[in-house]
Formats: C-alpha cells, sequence, structure tokens
C-alpha cells in the first residue's frame, strides 16, 4: 500500500484526512425492559375526545378569523388587479360561508367533512395498534401507528389515491401518561400554529375564466360558477383542506414513533434549559444530532509546538511517553480555531526517521465527554521548523480572536454549548456560519484564503529568517495581516444564499417574530405577573420596540461595510450581544410561566425587569446626547450665519442695492434665528 507523506503549511492548507482507522465512542444501552400498558390507560381515551374537540373548537375560530382579515385587506388593497382581488375575495367569503355555517356539525363529526384528527385517539384507545407505511399524495409516512376499525386504520382518511403496507401487527400501546399529555399539548399546539395554512393555500384559488366563470346577479352580486368536476363547493373545500390535515395528524404520529426510537436509543434526558422564546421545540440539540455533529467533524493532523523546537522527533516522542495525559498534549497543537466544542489530542505515535508514524488522534465534546471518536493517520511529515510553527501558532490565534467575541456576544464561551442559545434559529444560523468558515478554510484552489494565507506566511518566513531580532513584533505584523486577510474572506462568503454577517442578523428577525407571537399568547400571564411585582406594562412593550430597532440597526449596518474593520466589527459585536441580552429579558418577561406561587420565578422575573428598565433608560440618555449634539451643531451653524450676516450689513452700507440686501439678509437672520431656537430647545 502506497503511504503518501502530508505537507502542512498553513491552517488553510490541512486537509480533510482519509484515515485509516476512524472509531467514534457509541453508547449503546439497550432497555430490555418489557414493555407495559399504562395504569392510567383508562383516562387516555376521554381526554383524546376533548383534545380533537377543543382542537377543532379553536381551530375553526382562529381560520374564520383569517379569513375575515384576509378579505377586509383584500378591500383595502388599491393596487390588486380587479379580476385577481375578485376571485381571490369570491373565494376566501365562500370558504368562510362554509365554515360558519357548519361549525357545529363540523364539530360533531369532523370525519364527514374530510377532517382526520386520528393519532390522539389511536394512542388513547387502542390497545393495540399496527404498525403501517402510508403513501399518501406524494409522501411516504414510515411506521404509523393505526387502529383496526374505521376510522382510525386510515383507510377512508386516504382515499382516494392513497396506499397502505404493513409493517407489524398487534404492537402494545405502551405510551405512558406524561409522555402522553404531553403530546396532546404538542399536538393541539402544533395545530393552532398551521391552521391557517391547513385549511386555505393560495393555490386552492380558482381562477376567473379558466376554472370558473364569473356570475353578476340583478342586484350587482359577484359570484361565480362551480368548480370543474365538483359538484357543490363544499365538496370542493373539502378535497383541498383533507389532503394536508390528514398529513398533519399523519406527520405528527410518525413523529411520535420517531420520538420513541430516540429515547430507546438515548435514554439521557436533555438539560433543562427554558426555550428563549416558548413553545420552541427545537431550542435544544438532540442526540442525534450531536452524534452527526462529531462525526462530521473534519480529520485534522497536529503541528509540534514552537516551545519544543528545535527537537528531534525522537526527542518529541520520549517526551511524550514521559509525561502524564495534560502535559502531553502542550507538544502539539491542532489548527481549529473555530470550532472550539470539539478538542483534538494525541493518543499514541511512533516514529520513522522524519515521520510520524501510527498516529491515533483523538477527538471529543467538551460539552458531552461521552461522545467522542478515534481516527489513525498511518504516516506524515511534520513541520520542525521553528518560525512556520511560531506563524502558525499566530494565524490559528489571530483567527480565534474573530469567533471568541462573535460566541461571547452570543452567551457562548468557547465550549460552545449550543444549547444555551435556547433557540432553533440562533443554533442553526451559529452552526451554519461555523460549518462555512470552515468550508472557506480548507478550499484550496489559487484565489482561496489557502492559497493567499501561505503566500503571506512563506513572506513573514523570510522575514523571520533575515531579522531574528524583530521577531515579536514580525508575528504581531503577521497577525494583523492574516486577520485582516481573514475578515475579508468572511466578509464575501455566503451561507445559505446570505452573506456570512447577515446570518444572525436573519435569525434575531426570526427570533423578533416569535417574541411578538409569545407576547400575544401569554399576554395573561404578562399582565398577571407585571401587577404581582407592581410594574408597568409599557416595559415590556418598549424593550420589544427597542429590540426591533436595533435590529433595523442591526441590518444596516452589515450592509455598510466600514473602511476601518475593527471599528466596524466592534459595533456588530456591540449590536449583536445588545440584542441577545435584551432577548434574554423578554424570554423572562414574555414567558407562560405565574410566578405568584414561585419564590425562584418572582425574583428572576423582577431581575428582569429592573434590568428592563435599566435598559430603556440607558437607551434614553443614549439619545439625549446625540440630541444634544444635535443642538449643539444647530447652535454653531446659526451663530455663523447671523455672524456673517452682521459683516455682510456693515460691508453694505453705501451699495445701491442695500435694500434688497436687507430683505435677503433678513430672511437668513430668521432661518438662523430659527435653527438657534431649535437647538436651545434640543437642549431642554
Amino acid at each position: 500500500m502506497n503511504k503518501k507523506k502530508i505537507l502542512l503549511l498553513s491552517f488553510a492548507t490541512v486537509p480533510l484526512l482519509s484515515p485509516i482507522v476512524v472509531s467514534a465512542a457509541s453508547n449503546n444501552d439497550p432497555n430490555n425492559k418489557k414493555p407495559e400498558l399504562d395504569p392510567n390507560f383508562g383516562e387516555f381515551e376521554s381526554e383524546a375526545k376533548k383534545t380533537i374537540s377543543s382542537t377543532i373548537e379553536d381551530g375553526l375560530k382562529a381560520i374564520i378569523n383569517y379569513l375575515q382579515v384576509q378579505q377586509q385587506r383584500l378591500l383595502e388593497n388599491k393596487e390588486l388587479e380587479f379580476k385577481l382581488k375578485i376571485q381571490q375575495l369570491i373565494y376566501l367569503k365562500n370558504l368562510e360561508t362554509f365554515l360558519t355555517k357548519n361549525k357545529e356539525e363540523i364539530q360533531k363529526d369532523p370525519n364527514k367533512y374530510g377532517i382526520y384528527l386520528n393519532t390522539p385517539l389511536i394512542l388513547g384507545k387502542e390497545k393495540n395498534h399496527d404498525l403501517q407505511d402510508i403513501d399518501y399524495e406524494g409522501d411516504l409516512f414510515k411506521s404509523i401507528k393505526t387502529g383496526k376499525t374505521d376510522p382510525l386504520d386510515y383507510k377512508k382518511a386516504i382515499l382516494p389515491k392513497g396506499s397502505v403496507k404493513e409493517v407489524a401487527k398487534d404492537q402494545l400501546n405502551a405510551v405512558k401518561k406524561d409522555k402522553y399529555y404531553q403530546f396532546l399539548k404538542k399536538y393541539k399546539s402544533d395545530f393552532l400554529k398551521e391552521v391557517n395554512k391547513l385549511f386555505f393555500n393560495e393555490k386552492d384559488v380558482l381562477n376567473i375564466d379558466k376554472d370558473v366563470e364569473l356570475i353578476r346577479d340583478k342586484n350587482g352580486v359577484f359570484s361565480t360558477t362551480l368548480p370543474k368536476g365538483f359538484k357543490s363547493w363544499d365538496e370542493y373545500f373539502i378535497s383541498k383542506f383533507k389532503v394536508r390535515i390528514t398529513k398533519f395528524d399523519l406527520k405528527q404520529n410518525q413523529e411520535t414513533n420517531e420520538a420513541e426510537q430516540k429515547e430507546e436509543k438515548n435514554p439521557d434526558s436533555l438539560p433543562d434549559l427554558k426555550p428563549l422564546v416558548d413553545g420552541d421545540k427545537t431550542s435544544h440539540l438532540t442526540k442525534e444530532q450531536e452524534k452527526n455533529l462529531i462525526q462530521s467533524l473534519p480529520l485534522l493532523v497536529p503541528f509540534i509546538s514552537s516551545n519544543n523546537l528545535p527537537s528531534s522527533l525522537s526527542q518529541i516522542k520520549s517526551q511524550f511517553d514521559s509525561l502524564d495525559a495534560s502535559k502531553r498534549q502542550e507538544l502539539f497543537y491542532f489548527n481549529n480555531p473555530i470550532n472550539t466544542r470539539y478538542k483534538y489530542s494525541v493518543f499514541s505515535f511512533d516514529i520513522s526517521g522524519n515521520d510520524i508514524i501510527n498516529l491515533k488522534v483523538h477527538i471529543s465534546d467538551n460539552i458531552n465527554p461521552k461522545l467522542e471518536r478515534t481516527y489513525l493517520i498511518e504516516k506524515y511529515t511534520p513541520s520542525q521548523d521553528k518560525y512556520f510553527n511560531l506563524l502558525k501558532e499566530t494565524e490559528i490565534k489571530s483567527i480565534s480572536e474573530i469567533f471568541k467575541p462573535l460566541y461571547k456576544g452570543l452567551g457562548l464561551d468557547e465550549k460552545l454549548d449550543y444549547n444555551k442559545l435556547r433557540n432553533g434559529y440562533l443554533r442553526k444560523a451559529l452552526l451554519a456560519m461555523i460549518d462555512s468558515a470552515l468550508q472557506m478554510s480548507f478550499k484550496a484552489d489559487k484565489d482561496s484564503y489557502s492559497a493567499i494565507s501561505n503566500k503571506i506566511l512563506q513572506k513573514y518566513w523570510v522575514k523571520l529568517q533575515e531579522d531574528k531580532t524583530n521577531t515579536k513584533k514580525l508575528l504581531e505584523e503577521f497577525g494583523k495581516t492574516i486577520r485582516y486577510t481573514f475578515f475579508s474572506y468572511l466578509n464575501s462568503l455566503v451561507v445559505n444564499n446570505i452573506y456570512f454577517w447577515t446570518t444572525i442578523a436573519k435569525a434575531y428577525n426570526l427570533v423578533q417574530l416569535q417574541f411578538s407571537e409569545a407576547l400575544k399568547f401569554n399576554e395573561k400571564f404578562i399582565k398577571t405577573n407585571l401587577a404581582e411585582i407592581k410594574g408597568n406594562e409599557n416595559v415590556l412593550r418598549e424593550l420589544f420596540l427597542l429590540n426591533k430597532q436595533l435590529n433595523y440597526k442591526f441590518t444596516a449596518l452589515i450592509s455598510q461595510r466600514d473602511f476601518n474593520q475593527e471599528k466596524w466589527y466592534s459595533d456588530y459585536l456591540e449590536l449583536l450581544s445588545g440584542i441577545k441580552h435584551n432577548f434574554d429579558l423578554l424570554s423572562n418577561l414574555a414567558s407562560n410561566i405565574s410566578i405568584k406561587a414561585n419564590k425562584e420565578e418572582k425574583e428572576n422575573f423582577n431581575k428582569a425587569y429592573l434590568e428592563a428598565v435599566n435598559v430603556l433608560n440607558k437607551n434614553y440618555l443614549e439619545q439625549r446626547k446625540i440630541i444634544k449634539k444635535l443642538g449643539t451643531s444647530f447652535i454653531v451653524i446659526s451663530l455663523i450665519i447671523i455672524i456673517t450676516n452682521i459683516i455682510i450689513f456693515a460691508l453694505l452700507k453705501n451699495l445701491k442695492l442695500k435694500k434688497k440686501v436687507i430683505i435677503i439678509n433678513s430672511v437668513i437672520l430668521a432661518i438662523a434665528l430659527l435653527i438657534l431656537i431649535i437647538g436651545g430647545l434640543l437642549f431642554i
């Protein structure tokens, strides 16, 4: 077998190795306990029926209200083409009429109207269920729990084109009471979140002259003919929302199975960290996601620390074998300044001439030490040049100094516990930024960061060789150059079709929308909690609006690149951390937890409220400073104009055009005095 030597010249040239042996630690702890029916199973069916009934009732109220609002918006829209407006208005009104007219009947017999909310009853009624793969309207739903009889067997729900494939029969329903009640709560919550999309889709709107004909009665009221191929509007509406609602239920059903499988594989519960915004189900990394992250890491090779050079490889090997495990790692370093959640360590190695052979590298997760991975590098030739390694260490440090404050601004340290973000949008954004920055670093074409940084490194390596008395100064200069270069590449980097620095801003906007919804849903809790501490409702409202303004400012800053890179990044980080801090305050203040009987929650709420007041006061004072500066400018400008006018009056004593000039100057003087007054008022 041919063995290739690997020459490492810079951070960006570190390759993704093809190790001979790769192994990751796995935690297989099969739970062999025989499943049993929950002793409280008898209560489940009635709870299922209550949930289905309240879900449909609340859902109908929500969708009818939504349809009315949409009609009003269309009526107020003066720019929309008449034909488009009328066909949408007719459709929305017909759908609203259908749902309003049949509201009570739908609640009594939802299946008759194409609404199959089966999963709550399957889990709450069937002691034994079957598992089926269901292919329905272009989607395959795996291992769906089904009942034995109509409607819980889904046969009517997936008519006319759905198909089923049996996976297993007579599976004991081992769902536990707490899990079942959690599921019911989630099921209803998810349905209400999606209810508008379930009942109405713009694609359902029929085109006039194509799908239907426009009719105008003798009173001038517009309507349309029946949809082609349908006997009634009711039939058409049901055919549309039935598919979406059935798919919703099948998806919920499938997720229960996936959750059970994950629970069996990963019995450890998630950290008890409250989501940033109530109801965010994606705020934490799952065990499976954590495993995938460590498996996707680049396989790096170690460099020899400059502190141990010049030393021969045999000396380094001797030292390594004589030291304890923690001290051994000081002999090496890895090019990992970005994804600092993971620690790379040299486990063992041998020497063959100028080559390191049989090198075992161990990766561990700083947050979850149980997750680990080991790989073997058969052979490579490390650089034993002291100046090269000094430059390499400086490069890594310079890049880490870009990312450390970014993480800190989001409330994280170098260990990168993504769960501390407590929000799915923020976690996904940061993971995407880290991943794209790593890919940019490893890219190796002629215009890549890798190629440019190699040239810079080689240039400074020559300088260090020629001037060994100015090592510190040259390393500082090199570090600044590398930082500027890496930062420039980040500026032009695109992540999921948006620029690198915009990724967090976009996530912040989504979190802001989440809080907008939370403030509405939790209004009763918020008012009660504020009354408990004698707080002012305006504080919460103003904090939300302030953060909205800061978000706009943040987005605007990103689009305005400053020639002073350091100043720009400092402003970026200040806004980043300020917005995150305000989100943390809103998280405590806009929750759905009552503080009345909970001393700890009350203390946290009160603390967050006082800090919110402090933030608003600080912002007010900062705005006053800006206004006063503006006032000073106005006063200075007006005084200059006044003095100039006095001089002009003096110079124009004997001119014939004196009258006209006096009139003009008087106007200018009046304007100047007005500016002076405005400037003075700004100080009040």
